[in-house]
């Protein structure tokens, strides 16, 4: 996806997984429900399934077969 120049929804996904499942799981299981770090753990497990989802829907959709590659027509 970043040779056909389009890297914008991986960076999407990163960006609102990181948001809110690092940080906002972090706060609710470590600050609110006082759960410890195995759970902040699983938060972490958590983040990496649902970005792992996110990029898969968008390779699949195939969006990012329609940019042209530089030097191809």
């Amino acid at each position: 996806m970043r040779r056909a120049g389009d890297s914008v929804a991986p960076l999407i996904a990163s960006i609102l997984s990181l948001w809110i499942f690092r940080v906002g799981g972090g706060f609710l299981t470590l600050q609110l429900l006082d759960l410890g770090v195995y759970a902040y753990r699983w938060t972490l497990v958590c983040d990496q399934f649902v970005r792992c989802a996110c990029v898969c829907f968008f390779f699949h959709t195939g969006h990012w077969r329609r940019f042209l590659l530089p030097g191809r027509k």
